[in-house]
C-alpha cells in the first residue's frame, strides 16, 4: 500500500527529471484551434498576478478530478454535452491516527487493509488502512452535503463526522476507556464519480466540443507552428481522464499509460471502449 502523499511526491520529481513543466496556481481560461482543423494550437493560462500566458498545444488533457466538469465548462462553453460528474454524492472524510502499541517489528507484516461496509450504522463504510510508522489512515465515511467549492482549498473536514468516525474506530482499535486517539491529518476529500459509475479515458468527438470562430487561431511563432506539424505529438483533439472514484491512486499508472498510448495515436494496452462517456 502506497502513501498517496509520497507516491504524488515522487510522480512529481521523476516528471520533473523528464523535462515536464509544471504551472500552479493557475486557471485555464480558452483554448484555440486553427480554422478547418480538428486539433488546437494553444491554450491560455491566467496565473495569479501574472499576465496570461500563451501555450502552445495539439492536444488537451482534462484531468481535474471533480472539477473536471468545471474546467470542461470553462473552455468549451458551446460544447454539446455536459460530464456526467456527481459531485454531491461523492465527498468523505477522513483522518490519520497513530497507534500507541506500534513497534518497529509490526512494519515487518506490511501494510494492511480492513473494511468494515456492513457493520457501520448508517449506511456508511469505513476502511482502515495502515503505513509503515504505526499510522493508520481511516477513511471511506462519507460526508453531509454541501456545495462543491471552486477550489480545493475550499474543502475542509466536517467535524461532527469526524467525531462519529472516531467513535465507531475507538471499539474497532481497543482503546481502552481512559485512553484516546492520537488523531493528526484531519480532511474531507471529494471523489471524480461519473453519474453512469465508470471511469471516463477517451477522446473526444471533435464536433462535440462546439469550437465557434471566437476561438479560432491566435498567431505564433514559426517554431510552435513547427512543433504542432511534429508527428510525434500525435493527431490532437481533447482527451478525458477522470471519475477514477476512490480508486485514483491505485488506477493511475495503468490509466495514464493507457492515456499517452491514445496521445501518440498507439495500439492500446487494454480496452477502453467502455469507458467512454456512454
Amino acid at each position: 500500500m502506497s502513501d498517496p502523499a509520497q507516491f504524488c511526491q515522487f510522480l512529481f520529481k521523476e516528471c520533473k527529471k523528464l523535462g515536464v513543466e509544471f504551472v500552479f496556481n493557475a486557471n485555464a481560461t480558452s483554448v484555440q484551434a486553427a480554422p478547418g482543423a480538428r486539433h488546437f494550437t494553444s491554450i491560455q493560462i491566467k496565473q495569479q498576478d501574472a499576465e496570461p500566458l500563451n501555450i502552445p498545444c495539439r492536444s488537451l488533457v482534462i484531468a481535474a478530478g471533480p472539477w473536471s466538469p468545471r474546467v470542461f465548462s470553462t473552455l468549451f462553453p458551446h460544447a454539446s454535452f455536459h460530464l456526467p460528474m456527481n459531485s454531491t454524492a461523492s465527498a468523505g472524510n477522513h483522518f490519520r491516527v497513530r497507534t500507541p502499541s506500534w513497534k518497529p517489528e509490526d512494519d515487518q507484516k506490511g501494510s494492511q487493509q480492513v473494511f468494515f461496509q456492513s457493520e457501520v450504522p448508517g449506511r456508511q463504510g469505513i476502511d482502515i488502512t495502515s503505513f509503515p510508522g504505526g499510522d493508520l489512515y481511516v477513511g471511506g465515511w462519507g460526508a453531509r452535503s454541501e456545495e462543491f467549492p471552486e477550489l480545493a482549498e475550499g474543502v475542509h473536514a466536517q467535524p461532527s463526522e469526524i467525531e462519529r468516525m472516531k467513535e465507531i474506530v475507538e471499539g474497532y482499535l481497543r482503546v481502552p476507556e481512559d485512553g484516546e486517539l492520537d488523531v493528526f491529518a484531519v480532511g474531507r476529500c471529494y471523489r471524480p464519480l461519473a453519474k453512469f459509475r465508470h471511469p471516463i479515458v477517451t477522446k473526444v468527438d471533435w464536433e462535440l466540443l462546439g469550437m465557434d470562430d471566437e476561438s479560432q487561431d491566435r498567431p505564433l511563432s514559426s517554431e510552435q507552428e513547427d512543433d504542432l506539424q511534429d508527428g510525434r505529438y500525435g493527431p490532437g483533439g481533447l482527451f478525458l481522464n477522470t471519475a477514477h472514484v476512490d480508486d485514483g491512486v491505485t488506477l493511475s499508472l495503468g490509466s495514464g499509460k493507457v492515456m499517452s498510448e491514445l496521445l501518440l495515436g498507439l495500439p492500446l494496452s487494454v480496452d477502453i471502449s467502455g469507458l467512454g462517456l456512454s
